[in-house]
């Protein structure tokens, strides 16, 4: 704005001065029209052309010619690079870039051809890479020196009117062409190229920094992916595919299985990365694969895989995992994975008649197979479910059988008894891992039953660790199974609670500090044989002041004792010494006869004591043939007759004081075992039975083959169709359903 207004007022000043007069306009006017003059000269003196000699153009290639011959021969260039640069942009100005750009191919094809040729005379020497190699570096100037001198001619004539974008890619083209036409150079390079990486692979040191050179030479010619890489892949998969299988055959299964990892790793991570383009990286890795692990992937798990996971190799497993996931085999690693996780488990579980040691080394195995899976199979979900249906069907291959001897177990952790270590953490710690394999056992109602029974002798004889413990395994089978799969047993412990209180109250007026009863719902408890026993005074005194404070607390209730249950304390005064001892009540009766007499024949003990015959010859030979031979047996074999007598043992002598004397057990735990299992067949039956009358209750009537599938789903225990069809037609049979149809092809049933 300020300019402007100067300019403004400086034109405002000339007109206020005076008009020139005429002959100072004249003068201006012919001066005006002396500078136009001149002008108009210098505008024509800068148009007009130079006149170009006709031998301009032959004589300025001659110039460019006789330096490009200097560089492609690597002598010196006699002229400055700005002449050369200046010659090429003459000649474009002058329109003759066509002319410059021909007799530049045609210079470049000659001396390209003619190096081609003198290469493929150097074929049978050793160093002929070595000389592609420097042939290639020398190309690489040579080309980039050219382009400098043309760069004119390359910026405004090559990009627009030709197929090249550069004078580079015009060298590259004609390189290519020369190599691809003659072919023998070629062949003879990638030949020896590739010899060079099987003498690496073999383990021999090699100069890669010249292969690395012709690699990138393959690549900017671009002959590496049509080529080079198809020959290379080639030679690849021949290798590969020879030294495995010489290799599989020589080698371990882990020690091939390391070398494999390590053939992956110096192709993938060093090989690649040196002297191999890195994007024929997958490619190679899956020739490598193909080649090693494919062709051999049932031989390699045949000898890798069970000595790994039987030594613990971690490492190992961990490799052969990787391998076939490559590949695409996991299924046939996981069908082995469970092929020896069934056969294991079956050698572990066939002998059961440590049940301790069986269910520890099952507990074991489990911890052993889930780090496997954890740490080498990456929790694949397919290992997941393959370990739990393997564990399935190892445990339940003996039908019951695990049941038993995982109850037996929980037994043994619960019981009192000096061999115990575990602290309360610990037990509610192995409890959940005994609940991991508890989860895979299909009879549950087999491992109640028996737990049931095992609880049950606790809690009576006091041997039970502590009632928190008892507690603890219930409120976990509880979460697992069910409400209704502990009622019994929290009912037992109730009970159990209950008797000690009502123990406290009779005693406020029975002052009998020796004397206990525990009182037992009998829906809660095992059935128990009903044992005839007559007691002494001095005990059924006892028991005659219990009923009586019972009777009148809980009028409409009824006792019965259950003499086979009960346990004494007795002491005993022997002439070398005064021992307590631990007896069944069966044991303590018969003891407590000899206060009357010396000597006792069986016929008069079963009269005196009212035991049953079987039962009291148990306890006699407890008495006289177990650890602690309180009685003698006259005559002294171990079978018992009625005319045999028995007598005190007047030499008998213990190294402590207070002594437990176990009951004879003979046949009695497999008998038992048998009588559970028949009575939890039996309960099955009901179930079964229960089972149809509620789905035919509920449906009204279904096909047979839908009727069996729906019940197989409400057990809670193994069944088969068999098994029900039996069930069926027992309803059948007593009118509970009835059949619609005869025909075998479609049996229908109905609820009457």
């Amino acid at each position: 704005m300020a300019d402007a207004m100067n300019i403004d007022s400086e034109e405002t000043r000339s007109v206020s001065k005076p008009t020139p007069g005429v002959k100072s306009r004249a003068k201006l006017l012919k001066r005006l029209k002396s500078d136009a003059a001149q002008n108009d000269r210098q505008k024509f003196f800068l148009k007009s052309q130079p006149e170009v000699r006709s031998t301009f153009e032959s004589e300025t290639w001659k110039v460019l010619e006789s330096s490009i011959n200097a560089i492609q021969t690597g002598v010196p260039v006699t002229e400055s690079l700005e002449l050369l640069y200046q010659s090429c942009l003459n000649l474009c100005r002058l329109s003759k870039s066509q002319y410059l750009y021909n007799h530049l191919c045609k210079q470049c094809q000659q001396r390209i051809k003619a190096d081609i040729e003198r290469l493929s005379h150097t074929m049978a020497s050793g160093a002929f890479l070595k000389l592609v190699k420097d042939y290639w570096t020398s190309f690489q100037d040579q080309m980039t020196m050219i382009r400098s001198i043309f760069l004119y001619l390359d910026r405004t004539y090559l990009i627009h009117a030709t197929e090249y974008s550069s004078i580079w890619d015009l060298g590259l083209y004609i390189l290519r062409t020369e190599l691809m036409s003659e072919g023998k150079v070629l062949n003879r390079l990638i030949e020896s190229y590739l010899g060079l990486i099987s003498q690496e692979r073999g383990g021999n040191a090699i100069e890669w920094l010249d292969l690395q050179s012709i690699s990138r030479m393959f690549t900017d010619l671009g002959i590496y992916n049509t080529v080079f890489e198809p020959a290379f892949l080639d030679q690849t998969k021949q290798y590969y595919s020879s030294v495995a299988a010489s290799k599989i055959e020589s080698l371990s299964g882990s020690a091939f299985v390391s070398w494999t990892v390590q053939a992956l790793k110096d192709e993938t991570e060093d090989r690649i990365n040196r002297y191999i383009d890195v994007r024929s990286k997958t490619k190679v890795v899956k020739t490598v694969e193909d080649s090693i692990i494919l062709e051999n992937v049932d031989l390699i798990i045949s000898k890798a895989f069970k000595p790994a996971i039987a030594m613990g190799d971690m490492r190992n497993l961990r490799q052969l995992y990787d391998l076939c996931r490559r590949v695409l085999c996991l299924r046939k690693l996981c069908t082995s994975f469970s092929s020896y996780v069934k056969e294991s488990g079956l050698v572990i579980i066939h002998d059961v008649s440590d049940s301790n040691a069986t269910v520890t080394a099952i507990l074991e195995f489990k911890r052993r197979m889930d780090s496997i899976v954890k740490e080498c199979f990456n929790n694949d979900l397919m290992f997941l479910d393959a370990l739990k249906d393997s564990f399935t069907s190892f445990l339940n291959f003996q039908p019951n059988k695990a049941a038993e001897i995982i109850a037996k177990f929980v037994d043994s952790k619960l019981r009192n008894s000096s061999k115990q270590k575990e602290t309360f953490d610990e037990l509610d710690e192995l409890f959940d891992h005994v609940l991991t394999i508890f989860r895979y056992v299909q009879g549950k109602d087999m491992f109640d039953a028996f737990f049931k029974r095992d609880l049950a002798k606790r809690l009576l004889l006091g041997r039970s660790i502590s009632a928190d413990a008892e507690r603890t395994i219930l409120t976990k089978l509880k979460l697992e199974c069910g409400p209704s799969f502990t009622s019994k047993a929290e009912g037992m412990l109730k009970d159990m609670d209950a008797s000690k209180k009502l123990m406290k109250e009779f005693k406020t007026s029975h002052p009998l500090e020796a004397f206990n009863v525990s009182i037992l719902t009998q829906g809660y408890w095992p059935v128990y044989p009903q044992s005839a026993l007559n007691l002494p005074p001095e005990i059924l005194e006892w028991h005659i002041a219990f009923q009586t404070f019972y009777n009148n607390k809980y009028s409409g209730r009824r006792l019965k004792w259950q003499s086979s249950l009960g346990y004494c304390l007795l002491r005993a005064n022997f002439p070398l010494g005064q021992r307590e001892l631990s007896l069944s009540q069966f044991q303590a009766v018969m003891l407590l006869l000899f206060n009357r007499r010396d000597t006792y024949s069986f016929t008069e003990l079963f009269s005196e004591t009212g035991i049953e015959e079987a039962e009291l010859a148990r306890t006699v030979q407890s008495l006289c043939f177990g650890p602690h031979k309180i009685l003698l047996k006259t005559p002294p074999d171990p079978t018992i007759k009625p005319t045999d007598t028995f007598s005190v043992n007047e030499q008998f002598e213990a190294p402590t004081f207070r002594l437990k004397v176990s009951s004879l057990m003979t046949k009695e735990p497999v008998e038992t075992n048998s009588a559970i299992s028949k009575q939890v067949m039996q309960n099955r039956q009901y179930q079964i039975d229960a089972a149809i009358v509620r789905i035919l209750k509920a449906r009204k009537e279904l096909p047979h083959d839908q009727l069996c599938q729906e019940t197989q789903s409400q057990l809670n225990f193994p069944a088969g169709s068999a098994d029900i069809k039996k069930r069926i037609e027992s309803l059948a049979s007593r009118e509970y359903l009835e059949r619609i149809s005869d025909d075998e092809n479609m049996l229908l049933y109905r609820y009457i």
